[in-house]
């Protein structure tokens, strides 16, 4: 009885996480889906998307101390933002 009650408790636990991990998608008949993510799936965000965000996106990175955000604001600066700014120009 004991064991079942753990079972039962750790697939409450797998069940939570994967509804904390997972996203609804609504189609265009209302139905409710759950997609099938790819295994090692990761999530991205937008951060710039017009001119202007583009040109001030390495300014939140320019007093960084942490070696990685230096370095990310060094390859924004010199590399990436010059490229997408003339594309979008």
């Amino acid at each position: 009885e004991e064991q079942q009650s753990k079972e039962e408790k750790s697939n409450e636990e797998e069940a939570q996480v994967v509804n904390v991990n997972s996203f609804h998608l609504e189609d265009d008949r209302g139905l409710d889906e759950q997609p099938v993510l790819p295994e090692g799936f990761i999530e991205w965000e937008t951060i710039c998307a017009t001119l202007y965000e583009w040109e001030h996106v390495a300014e939140r990175f320019e007093k960084a101390t942490y070696y990685a955000e230096k370095a990310l604001f060094k390859v924004l600066v010199n590399v990436i933002v010059p490229v997408v700014t003339e594309e979008l120009r």
